[in-house]
């Protein structure tokens, strides 16, 4: 297979898995903003608290099964049942262990809304595991439609119910229970074919064991993202108040779902083709998809942090209201660049540690981040709340990026992304006059009604057309080929 040729699958891949992906992204930004006019500041807080508990449980828990699964699934895509098999047999015992461990510190609460909030938070933990390990099979099954299928549905009806739930009493309860509700209907309703083939097959715990070796350090470089937004919520509603921790909370949020959707749709397009590349002995293809997935993830990369830059104000007052963006609007810009370093980190450059099987780095990686940012939060919120809060993680992620990329390069020699960094200089400042130019063409739009949000998606709309043509007229990813230059005229 040509570069070419592996490039193009590469972005129409990515594209694919990103078309769901925006369905969902706007979903969720809809019900960010419908959450956060519902529930307050308080309210998102306890929110806010709930999902990074959910969410640091599913990591330290099932994570590591997702990740063994995108693994040793490509090497078994002829007869994939005794794998699949023995994944939904341990998820299974996870499952019931989390249940006799979880329920009883859940319902020993006093408080009914911690109760039922954390009822809610354990539901969501056993549907987002499932889930995810869903998407990692659809993913290296390269059936992108199913994905799009499956992304859409969870977060359509997940909006759905928590919208019902909250029309009957504004809780926290409510948005929880509507992600647990709709990750179960999405898989159920689309896990009939690429699970098929279980009838019959044996469970592999032979293979599972060196699965786990494998892949439960690599759970703990997700763990980062987790563990810095617990302790950032939880140390932000303790010494500065939930309502501080909401704010915090809302902007981390909107900035995270963007850059979420862009980086790791890069890598679940670009992975899994590469890890089959390596399987099969073919490194110098794999590079080349390592090489195309650098380019776009550094693209990627540059637009967010423009985007936000400049529109931070306007995103922060038309999506979180009054209520919120005050708080919001001067931390988005910073928490993007957080965000932008930790997909950066997980996306692409842990891959390294990924093919090398060096995933015993990473545990000493993220347990000295970890421990790092917890020592910064409880010296800097304090006395500096929010901000205080977003300096923390962001010396965190860039000491933490920087060693993942230091020390990946002993075990693969991923592409340099900087060396790419020249490319994205012009297009990421013609981001940024468009971004800014056209809403000052369009007049000012006060507050949070439509006139504000169609001059959002009209900038949005604009500045992305713009990005996209001058990486295409500057040649940034290598997408136009160039033509052989005409030979000497021939004749008598």
């Amino acid at each position: 297979m040509s570069a070419d040729l592996r490039r193009g699958l590469l972005v129409g891949h990515a594209f694919g898995y990103m078309a769901g992906r925006l369905f969902s992204g706007a979903v969720n930004l809809l019900a960010l903003a419908l959450y956060a006019r519902a529930l307050g500041a308080e309210g998102y807080g306890l929110y806010a608290v709930a999902m990074a508990c959910a969410g640091t449980l599913n990591v330290a828990v099932f994570q590591w099964l997702a990740l063994a699964t995108a693994r040793a699934l490509p090497a078994r895509a002829a007869d994939p049942g005794g794998w699949l098999l023995t994944t939904a047999a341990v998820y299974g015992v996870l499952a019931m262990a989390v249940a006799g461990v979880g329920l009883p510190i859940v319902l020993w609460l006093d408080d009914p809304v911690l109760r039922s909030l954390g009822v809610a938070a354990l539901g969501l933990v056993w549907a987002q595991a499932a889930f995810d390990v869903h998407l990692y099979v659809l993913s290296v099954q390269a059936r992108p439609g199913r994905y799009v299928l499956a992304v859409v549905l969870r977060a359509a009806l997940a909006l759905f119910v928590g919208l019902t739930l909250i029309g009957q009493e504004a809780s926290p309860f409510a948005p929880v229970t509507g992600w647990a509700v709709g990750g179960a209907f999405a898989l159920l309703t689309t896990a009939r074919a690429p699970w098929r083939g279980l009838a019959g097959a044996r469970l592999e715990f032979r293979a599972l064991a060196g699965a786990f070796r494998y892949a439960w350090p690599l759970a703990l470089s997700g763990m980062l993202r987790q563990l810095v937004s617990l302790s950032d919520r939880l140390m932000l509603s303790a010494w500065a108040g939930v309502a501080v921790a909401g704010g915090y909370a809302a902007a981390a949020d909107l900035t995270g779902f963007a850059i979420t959707l862009l980086l790791n749709s890069v890598s679940l397009a670009g992975m899994p083709r590469a890890l089959r590349l390596i399987d099969n002995g073919e490194s110098a293809a794999a590079q080349q998809v390592f090489e195309s997935m650098a380019r776009v993830t550094l693209a990627c990369a540059c637009a967010l942090i423009v985007g936000f830059a400049v529109l931070s104000a306007s995103l922060a007052q038309a999506v979180l209201g009054e209520g919120l963006h005050a708080q919001a609007a001067p931390l988005m810009p910073w928490l993007a660049a957080v965000a932008v370093l930790t997909g950066i980190k997980t996306y692409y450059l842990d891959n390294a540690f990924v093919v090398g099987r060096a995933s015993g780095t990473i545990v000493r990686i993220t347990l000295a981040a970890a421990a790092l940012n917890v020592a910064l939060n409880a010296w800097w919120i304090p006395d500096h709340g929010a901000g205080g809060a977003v300096a923390a993680s962001l010396v965190t992620l860039a000491i933490a990026s920087i060693a993942s990329a230091r020390l990946g390069r002993r075990h693969w020699r991923l592409p340099s992304l900087w060396r790419h960094g020249r490319a994205v200089i012009l297009p990421g400042a013609l981001l940024a006059v468009t971004l800014w130019v056209v809403p000052m063409a369009l007049g000012p739009a006060e507050g949070t009604g439509a006139r504000a949000w169609f001059i959002l998606a009209v900038t949005t709309l604009a500045g992305g057309v713009v990005y996209a043509a001058a990486l295409w007229g500057t040649n940034a990813w290598g997408l136009r080929r160039s033509r052989p230059a005409p030979g000497p005229a021939t004749g008598a």
